[in-house]
């Protein structure tokens, strides 16, 4: 008869630790267990001198094996996400106070909050997997209308992944947090009813009075309207171009058409925060609206 002592290290609010002294006289009792040898070697689980595991070894394991399970359950990844307006705002403080929150991985993005196409959150809601939680600080760093909140949150649920704000009463973990998600999207269902009555009940009065909506030069496909709306859009367009010319022309400039395009685009994205870098059509659209104002020479459209 052999008296053979382990120790089972596990967590104190998991698993209470216990000394276990058992009395083998059946070979039955050191039946392999599965698992590999060093690993119950490292837990201690495992009697090197006499190359036998131990009677209670079975229970030790499934224990401890439930614990790693709980363990990757309840540590999901935080991923925080930024948003400033304009250039002048910092992102600072919510990246802090995401820091704080947990989120290893902070994505940062300067633009308007009425603005549905952002890259960056793009790309997050992209790479968001099972278990992720996506964490912003205020409702309104993500979405500015209840409907962009909701489609958001949709895409989360989709893929398993679960939305938190810090100052807000909303986590979709949480069964309050569903709760009110739920309460917002019926508020936001009645709106677009009510949005859509009213609209038709406008447009109906209008017609009993003669009038429609809408420019009446573009109805009737008028040259002149045509062209002055066009030069409207070119000149908000132009504009924006230019508040960030610095960026790209330069290496437009210098490095086309002797760079490919993927090459020039790598050069200029280098140095630019991820909320301002460009795509490759969007920079050769950019080009040839200098090239067609003679902001830039005819030969950066040119074949590398």
């Amino acid at each position: 008869m052999r008296k053979i002592r382990h120790f089972c290290i596990l967590p104190k609010c998991f698993v209470r630790v216990r000394l276990y002294t058992l009395y083998s006289t059946r070979p039955r009792w050191t039946a392999r267990i599965l698992g590999s040898r060093s690993a119950y070697g490292n837990l201690g689980l495992y009697d090197e001198q006499r190359q036998r595991t131990c009677p209670c070894i079975r229970l030790q394991s499934v224990v401890y094996w439930r614990y790693m399970k709980l363990q990757k359950t309840v540590l999901m990844p935080l991923i925080g996400y930024a948003r400033v307006s304009t250039e002048d705002q910092t992102p600072l403080p919510q990246s802090q106070a995401l820091k704080s929150a947990g989120c290893a991985e902070i994505h940062e993005e300067q633009a308007s909050g009425g603005n549905r196409a952002r890259p960056v959150l793009a790309r997050v809601l992209e790479r968001v997997a099972k278990g992720d939680t996506l964490v912003v600080v205020r409702i309104d760093r993500l979405a500015r209308s209840l409907s962009h909140l909701l489609e958001v949150i949709e895409r989360l649920e989709a893929k398993g992944a679960f939305f938190r704000s810090i100052e807000d009463p909303i986590d979709t973990a949480s069964p309050q947090g569903k709760f009110t998600l739920q309460v917002l999207g019926a508020a936001a269902e009645f709106e677009r009813a009510l949005i859509r009555e009213r609209t038709k009940a406008g447009l109906a009065s209008a017609r009993t009075k003669g009038r429609v909506g809408g420019n009446p030069g573009l109805r009737a496909k008028d040259p002149a309207a045509l062209r002055k709306v066009r030069l409207a859009r070119h000149d908000g367009y132009m504009e924006r171009l230019n508040e960030t010319a610095q960026d790209w022309v330069p290496h437009v400039r210098r490095l086309r058409p002797d760079l490919a395009w993927e090459d020039v685009l790598r050069i200029i994205n280098g140095p630019l925060p991820e909320a301002r870098s460009w795509t490759q059509s969007r920079l050769q659209r950019a080009v040839k609206a200098y090239v067609r104002d003679g902001f830039l020479p005819v030969e950066v459209l040119a074949r590398a």
